[in-house]
């Protein structure tokens, strides 16, 4: 998708802020997002259309996915 790394937002002592990715960082996600849909596919059978990576101030990450 064209959106792919577009933005994220993320929320920092209560407050939410959203910022635009640039080069290279974007780039990296245009390569990273289809081998990860690749290789949850293959394992779990599911197409998802979007997901969600949270990373609590622990560094605990969870991730939660939306299938089609």
């Amino acid at each position: 998708s064209s959106s792919i790394g577009s933005k994220f937002s993320y929320v920092i002592d209560g407050k939410r802020v959203s910022k635009a990715l640039v080069k290279p960082e974007r780039e990296r996600l245009y390569t990273v997002v289809p081998k990860l849909h690749s290789v949850m596919k293959s394992h779990t059978g599911g197409d998802w259309k979007s997901f969600t990576l949270t990373i609590n101030e622990t560094g605990e990450a969870k991730t939660k996915f939306e299938y089609q």
